[in-house]
Order: C-alpha cells, then sequence, then structure tokens
C-alpha cells in the first residue's frame, strides 16, 4: 500500500509547491499594482483544497486579525471554481486524449466511460450503491445522527480550546486556528475509539455522505460570502494566475501517464474499479490502520463554521 501512497504523495506535494510557486511569481509581476502580502496562495488553495480549505484561510487570516482576511478567502474562492470548471473541461480532454493513446487502465476508448458516471446519476435502482451500514440499531440510536455528533462534539470541543486558550492569552496556543484544534481532537477521539476497539461502530460509507453534505453547504457558504468588488480589483492577476496554473496541470499529467504507461505493474486493480464493492457478508469493518476519515470530516465542519461566520456580514 504505501508503494503507491508515498509516490502519490510527492506527486500532489510537488503540484502544490508549483502552484505556490506559480502564485507568488504572479505577485511578483503585480506588485507594483499594490497586492495585500499574501496574494498568491489563493491559487493552492483553491486548485487543491478547494471551497471549504477557502473558508478556513479566512477563519486563520481572521484570527490574526489582517485586514485582508475577508478579501484573500474571496479570491482562493474564484480560483477554486475557476479549478473546478477548468478540471472538468481540461480533465475530459485528458481522458479522451489518454483513452485513444492506450494509457488507461480502465478504458480502451472514449465512448467506454459507463453511462451513469457520464450523467451524474444510476436509473436502476438494483444497481444503485448503498450509502452505508447501519452500524446501530434505529430503536436506539439513528447512525446517521451518531456519526454527526462524533463530528459535532469534536468540532465544540475544538472551538472550547482555542476560546480557553484566547481567554488566558495562552502563547502559541492561542494563535493557533481552530480547525487544527479540530483535527487534533478527532484523530484523539478516534484513538480512543480504537482503543475502546469500537470502532466498528463508525462506517466509512455513512461518514463519507455526511462529510459531502458538510462539503456542499461549505460551497454554498462560501459563495454566498464571496466579496464580488474585492475580487474584481485583482481580477487581472487572478486570471492570468489561473491560466498559467492551468498550463502547468496538462504538464503533469502528461508526464504522470507516459510514465504509468511504461510501468503498467505499478497500477493497482482496485484503480480501475469503477463503483465501490458491496460489503462483505460477514458485515464486520475492515480496521484501519491509519485514522484519516474522521479528520476529515471535522475538518470540512470547521470550514463550514468558519465560512459561515463570514456570511452574515455580507447580508
Amino acid at each position: 500500500m504505501l508503494k503507491n501512497v508515498i509516490p502519490l504523495a510527492f506527486i500532489s506535494l510537488a503540484a502544490a509547491s508549483v502552484q505556490f510557486f506559480i502564485g507568488y511569481g504572479t505577485h511578483a509581476v503585480y506588485c507594483a499594482q499594490d497586492l495585500y502580502p499574501v496574494f498568491g496562495v489563493e491559487l493552492a488553495i483553491g486548485f487543491v483544497g478547494g471551497h471549504g480549505t477557502a473558508g478556513v484561510l479566512g477563519s486563520i487570516l481572521n484570527d490574526m486579525n489582517l485586514p485582508y482576511w475577508e478579501t484573500s478567502p474571496g479570491v482562493a474562492i474564484t480560483t477554486a471554481r475557476f479549478g473546478i470548471v477548468g478540471g472538468i473541461l481540461i480533465g475530459i480532454a485528458l481522458i479522451n486524449w489518454a483513452a485513444c493513446k492506450g494509457y488507461t487502465a480502465m478504458l480502451k476508448k472514449p465512448a467506454d466511460i459507463p453511462e451513469p458516471i457520464r450523467v451524474g446519476y444510476e436509473k436502476d435502482p438494483k444497481k444503485q450503491a448503498t450509502i452505508g451500514r447501519d452500524t446501530l440499531m434505529s430503536s436506539s440510536v439513528d447512525t446517521l445522527a451518531f456519526h454527526s455528533a462524533l463530528i459535532f462534539i469534536a468540532a465544540g470541543i475544538a472551538y472550547l480550546l482555542i476560546k480557553v486558550f484566547k481567554a488566558y492569552s495562552v502563547p502559541i496556543l492561542s494563535d493557533i486556528s481552530v480547525w487544527a484544534y479540530g483535527m487534533i481532537v478527532m484523530f484523539a477521539i478516534w484513538g480512543v475509539m480504537l482503543k475502546l476497539k469500537v470502532d466498528y461502530l463508525v462506517d466509512d460509507r455513512v461518514q463519507s455522505k455526511i462529510t459531502g453534505s458538510f462539503t456542499e453547504f461549505a460551497v454554498i457558504g462560501a459563495i454566498a460570502s464571496l466579496p464580488l468588488q474585492a475580487v474584481a480589483a485583482y481580477l487581472v492577476p487572478i486570471l492570468i494566475m489561473v491560466a498559467v496554473g492551468f498550463v502547468k496541470g496538462p504538464v503533469a499529467s502528461h508526464v504522470c501517464q507516459v510514465k504509468k504507461a511504461s510501468q503498467p505493474s505499478n497500477i493497482p486493480s482496485r484503480a480501475i474499479k469503477v463503483f465501490p464493492e458491496p460489503p462483505s457478508s460477514a458485515g464486520h469493518p475492515k480496521k484501519l490502520t491509519i485514522p484519516v476519515t474522521p479528520p476529515s470530516s471535522i475538518a470540512t465542519f470547521v470550514a463550514i463554521a468558519a465560512v459561515a461566520e463570514a456570511v452574515p456580514s455580507k447580508l
């Protein structure tokens, strides 16, 4: 597993580093336009992190009492929107090109893309995937309520911690953003569940659906809080930054595709599956060796809280 994860992690790190370089390079070119100090970081925030991370950026800058705490996440939201639309258009073009060249593991030609993936839904109810396992008896506790409660409890503890640290002016700890505490708290909760051997109460699919729902609200909240006038003032450097970022993407993808084509044995078999496998007949989940999933939920939730705090100021 690590043989596939570690190279992917380095590729992702390299891609993010290039985006940061492009962003700060744009800042250097347009320095005469009186840009705020962190302009340029939004390219990687929007392309890699998305709308939720843009909200977290605003929360961090707000905690630091910086005057551009609303403008910077607005620019990040803008780059995220460009990233989604451009990623779809460029991604479709790259998939068609790679399929025609025989570089794809799942497709032989572009027409082989299954209809549900093309249209975004499955018409046949018998083929529709399930949300997940019902880990608790509904007569006792609802499964969705339990999974949501874990996230809300961790978020509440995170906000309580940062409030206490700020009240007592604790050095360093009072300057850390709330989302970081959220991640730490959720890791702690997940560690306790693993220690008590009750991790079977958490289902990855249910958790993913809740995270996905939170993400939808995060996107809506981020767009609702977009400072249009401020973003319009930086429109030219934003467009230049995004355009250069798009040029970087296809080049990197071409290099990765050629490398994969030369080493087909390195592609894991599970990577070519279109739909997730159904739950095992035993009904017992596989234990996770790395507790990554639950903390990702709390990060998403805290991002929602961050962008939600900015919405009232726009109403």
